[in-house]
C-alpha cells in the first residue's frame, strides 16, 4: 500500500487517504479548533485573517496561522506528529513542518483561482513541498470543496503572465472536485494545480492544513512567519495608513 501511495503521489501529485483520524481524534480536532477560532486576537500571538462575505458582506474569519505551539494546540500538533510520520514512510525522506494553517471558508467563504502553491515559497525554497490536509468538516461542492486539474501532472511551475496561462488552463482542463470527509487524509504536492469555489451553504468547511519541507532545507517555519508577520500581517496588527493591497490581489491572499 505504501508503495502504491508514493506512486500515485508522483504521479498524480496527491492521494487521498480515507478515515485517516477515528471518530475521537475528529471530535478533539473540532473541539480545539473552535477553541482557537473563539480565542481573542493577541498581537504578536497565532495570526487571524478576515474576509467579507461573499453573501453580505459581513466580516467573517477566513483562516489561522502560526497556532500549532500554543499550548491550546496541543492535540493539533500530536496529529500533526501522525501525518509527519505517515508522510516520510510514504516518501522514504524526512520533513521539517514549514507552515501550519486552518482555512475556515465558513457559509459565505469566497473561493481561490487556479494556482499551483510552489511560487508562493520559492522566496524560502525551491524545492516540492507537501500539503497536508485534514478536513475538520466534511467537504462536498456546495460548501467549496477542493478541485484539482485533471491535466497531467509536472513537477515544474506552469508559465504564467499575470495569470493568464492558469486562466487558460482553467477554461481548457476538466477539474475534479474532492469530496473529502471529516478526518480523511489529502497529500498534494506544491505544483499541483487547484482551486475551490465560494461557500454558499449554510455549512462552514474548515480544514487544517500542514506544509512540509524537505529536511535538507532545514527548519524554516520561523523564518517565513517572520517574514510574513510583516509582510502581510494579521488583522490585529494591521498599521491603517499602510497599503496591503499588493499581497491582497495577489495569489499571496489566498496561500502565503
Amino acid at each position: 500500500m505504501i508503495n502504491k501511495y508514493r506512486k500515485e503521489l508522483n504521479c498524480k501529485g496527491y492521494i487521498l487517504i480515507k478515515n485517516f483520524l477515528c471518530h475521537k481524534e475528529k471530535e478533539l480536532l473540532s473541539t480545539t479548533v473552535q477553541f482557537l477560532d473563539d480565542r481573542e486576537d493577541t498581537p504578536g500571538k497565532m495570526m487571524k485573517y478576515y474576509e467579507s462575505s461573499v453573501i453580505d458582506n459581513k466580516k467573517i474569519l477566513n483562516r489561522i496561522e502560526n497556532f500549532i505551539d500554543t499550548k491550546e494546540a496541543f492535540f493539533i500538533k500530536k496529529i500533526g506528529r501522525k501525518a509527519h510520520e505517515l508522510l516520510s514512510f510514504i516518501m522514504e525522506e524526512d520533513y521539517f513542518l514549514f507552515k501550519d494553517k486552518i482555512n475556515f471558508k465558513l457559509s459565505g467563504g469566497g473561493g481561490f483561482s487556479p494556482h499551483q502553491d510552489y511560487p508562493a515559497f520559492t522566496r524560502f525554497i525551491n524545492k516540492e513541498m507537501f500539503n497536508l490536509m485534514i478536513p475538520i468538516d466534511d467537504t462536498n461542492i456546495d460548501n467549496g470543496c477542493l478541485y484539482i486539474s485533471n491535466m497531467p501532472f509536472e513537477k515544474k511551475l506552469i508559465p504564467h503572465r499575470e495569470g493568464k496561462a492558469l486562466k487558460s488552463a482553467y477554461e481548457k482542463y476538466g477539474w475534479e472536485p474532492i469530496q473529502a470527509n471529516a478526518g480523511d487524509l489529502l497529500i498534494f504536492s506544491s505544483f499541483l494545480l487547484h482551486m475551490s469555489k465560494d461557500n454558499l451553504s449554510r455549512n462552514k468547511r474548515r480544514c487544517l492544513f500542514l506544509t512540509y519541507n524537505d529536511f535538507s532545507e532545514g527548519d524554516l517555519k520561523s523564518k517565513y512567519f517572520d517574514f510574513k508577520r510583516k509582510a502581510f500581517p494579521p488583522s490585529i496588527e494591521r498599521d491603517e495608513n499602510y497599503d496591503y493591497s499588493k499581497w491582497i490581489n495577489n495569489l499571496a491572499r489566498k496561500i502565503l
